[in-house]
C-alpha cells in the first residue's frame, strides 16, 4: 500500500511516509497525520488505553487529523455473532489479543481528540472518520 500512495504523490517533499508501529514513532518528529484503518480493534481496551493511543496522539501535531476504519459494537444479533466468530478465527490465526470489540471511539475522545465527520457503512458495524488534536 505504500508503494501505491507513494506512487501517487511521486516526488512531492510535503509528504514523508513512515511505516512502523506505535513503538517505531520519533517523538522529536511529530506527525500531520495517524492512519489507523481496521487496527484499533486488534487490541485490548486497556492496551489502547495505556499504551497505543497515547502514543499516537503524543505524535500528532496539535490540529492533526487521525483518520480511523474499524469495526463497532452494534446491536444487531447477526453482526455480532459474525464479529465474535471474526475474533476467534484472527485470534486462532494471527494472535490478535482483543477477544472483544475495545470502544476505541471513547478511548480516542478520552485522549483528547474531538470527532470531525463519521460515516457508518455495512449497517452500522463499521465506522470511519476523522478526529482532530485540539
Amino acid at each position: 500500500m505504500l508503494t501505491k500512495a507513494r506512487a501517487f504523490v511521486r516526488e512531492d517533499a510535503r509528504v514523508t511516509f513512515r511505516l512502523g508501529n506505535e513503538t517505531a514513532i520519533q517523538m522529536e518528529q511529530p506527525v500531520d497525520v495517524v492512519i489507523t484503518p481496521f487496527v484499533l480493534d486488534l487490541f485490548t481496551e486497556e492496551r489502547l488505553a495505556d499504551v497505543i493511543i497515547p502514543r499516537l496522539y503524543q505524535a500528532l501535531k496539535p490540529g492533526g487529523l487521525w483518520l480511523v476504519s474499524d469495526f463497532v459494537q452494534t446491536r444487531n444479533w447477526w453482526q455480532q455473532w459474525l464479529l465474535n466468530a471474526m475474533y476467534r478465527f484472527f485470534r486462532l490465526t494471527a494472535g490478535i489479543e482483543a477477544r472483544q470489540w475495545p470502544d476505541w471511539p471513547r478511548l480516542l475522545q478520552q485522549a483528547g481528540l474531538r470527532p470531525g465527520e463519521q460515516q457508518t457503512m455495512v449497517g452500522g458495524q463499521v465506522t470511519t472518520g476523522w478526529w482532530i488534536n485540539g
